[in-house]
């Protein structure tokens, strides 16, 4: 039972914490709008750089989860 409180405040406090960030994310790219131009090899595009810290962040998010369920399930297959 102790064991199970515990993981219920490690993920509380992980969800505050997230929540936090999201703020923290969100607050700092709508103080920076400005559009920027993004060039890669032969491509060019332009967009504001409050989106692309909003995509890159949740792209950041996802590409964490994916790594981490990955290593989870390994770790679980290799007991």
């Amino acid at each position: 039972m102790e064991s199970d409180h515990k993981k219920e405040e490690f993920m509380s406090a992980k969800i505050l914490g997230l929540a936090i960030l999201l703020v923290l994310i969100i607050i700092f790219s709508l103080q920076n709008t400005q559009p920027i131009t993004i060039k890669l090899l032969f491509w060019e595009a332009n967009a504001s750089s409050a989106f692309l810290i909003l995509i890159t962040f949740i792209l950041g998010l996802g590409i964490g989860m994916i790594v981490g369920t990955w290593k989870k399930s390994s770790r679980k297959s290799s007991n």
